[in-house]
């Protein structure tokens, strides 16, 4: 089930939740594919120093309309202690 909007990111981050409406530890962030194909080769190398700066990537998944999303380590999940978050986006200008 995807409920639970994040902030900034209204219709492209939702919250996975579980049975009983538990959180997964996870957000569902729709799918781009060049972002999908970075966290697969970031993650596909074991201890790389770089997983310590992301969040833990765990898949992808799809909604019951066929929507694609990344499963992506929620970082302000109560179940994570200590975190501290900076968004960077590089885009085009």
């Amino acid at each position: 089930m995807l409920t639970r909007v994040a902030a900034g990111h209204q219709g492209d981050v939702v919250k996975e939740v579980g049975e009983g409406d538990a959180g997964t530890g996870f957000i569902l962030k729709k799918k781009d594919a060049t972002e999908a194909a970075n966290y697969e080769a970031l993650f596909a190398i074991e201890g790389d120093p770089m997983q310590n700066w992301t969040p833990m990537y765990g898949g992808q998944t799809t909604d019951d309309n066929g929507q694609e999303y990344l499963r992506l380590q929620n970082l302000t999940s109560p179940d994570y202690s200590g975190a501290y978050t900076s968004y960077i986006s590089r885009g085009e200008w």
